[in-house]
């Protein structure tokens, strides 16, 4: 994964993209993930004005996205990269692809916009087979925080899930880590992310974190190429994890609330009530000789 992609025009980084791309074909890389938005402008991405979003959007069979999956093919890399995404009918998408050096390209939009205006949310699941074995699935920034969403994309037989993010505080990777980490643990996979990080003096960044399928962060790999951190995973892992067990252990007889679109609200308090607003809750806790409060 990149630790670096310069900043300025699309040409700039896709000069860049073709750069690293053929750093990581002499390593043996077979996949390189750029973070979400990394062909809009730093600036440009944050803001999400309209007017400079319609400036930087183009099709998913657009001129950049052509020109990544040429660099794809010539390299034998597959590449993922983000990208504002501008549909047939005009909407605008916060999207990701994944260009394998087959051809075959692979999209996902952004499920959860949060507020950002321009975007309108994606409504599906994007998982694919791989050449180097296994499913590949793809999320998008806070999509990944949605425990079913990435459940979804793990039980349409995902053992890798690819998760960009676009740039944030730095203060906020404690939170992204322990979140993807939980997501790769319950779900037995692979989690893969490149963040594109703004320090709190603004100074750009990039991070990059993998999670194994127990949800352990794993260190890249000794001497990593300039600019990329690399990482070798071992696909067999999964089948082996409890997170995979835990699926087949699933009864989804039990589960039609999760669809459910309503949201209960916490019982409101009746008795007990002390005067700052604490409840007190008797309770039990049974050990070989019971013990009543």
């Amino acid at each position: 994964m990149p630790g670096h992609l310069a900043t300025g025009d699309k040409a700039s980084r896709l000069a860049n993209i073709a750069q690293l791309a053929a750093q990581a074909a002499q390593a043996d890389i077979r996949l390189l993930v750029f973070p979400e938005l990394c062909l809009a402008a730093r600036s440009e991405a944050h803001n999400l004005r309209r007017k400079e979003c319609e400036r930087l959007a183009e099709a998913f069979d657009g001129a950049t996205p052509d020109a990544v999956a040429a660099i794809a093919k010539r390299t034998g890399v597959a590449l993922g990269v983000g990208l504002i995404e501008r549909a047939g009918d005009g909407r605008l998408f916060n999207s990701y692809v994944v260009c394998m050096p087959d051809g075959a390209r692979h999209r996902q939009r952004k499920l959860h916009v949060c507020g950002q205006a321009p975007f309108h949310e994606g409504d599906g699941f994007t998982v694919f087979d791989t050449p180097w074995g296994g499913r590949a699935a793809i999320l998008i920034g806070a999509d990944n925080e949605l425990v079913e969403n990435v459940r979804a994309a793990a039980l349409l037989g995902a053992a890798l899930l690819i998760a960009p993010y676009r740039a944030g505080l730095a203060a906020e990777e404690g939170r992204v880590r322990r979140s993807l980490a939980a997501r790769a643990e319950e779900n037995g996979m692979f989690v893969v992310c490149c963040r594109g990080l703004d320090d709190d003096q603004g100074a750009p960044a990039r991070e990059s974190m993998v999670f194994d399928p127990d949800g352990e962060s794993l260190p890249p790999i000794k001497d990593p190429l300039a600019a990329i951190r690399t990482f070798d995973l071992d696909l067999a892992a999964v089948a082996q994890s409890a997170g995979r067990r835990a699926l087949k252990a699933r009864r989804p007889e039990l589960y039609g609330l999760l669809a459910e679109t309503r949201v209960s609200e916490p019982a409101r308090p009746q008795a007990g009530i002390a005067a700052k607003g604490s409840v007190a809750l008797p309770f039990a806790i049974v050990t070989r000789r019971p013990v009543l409060i």
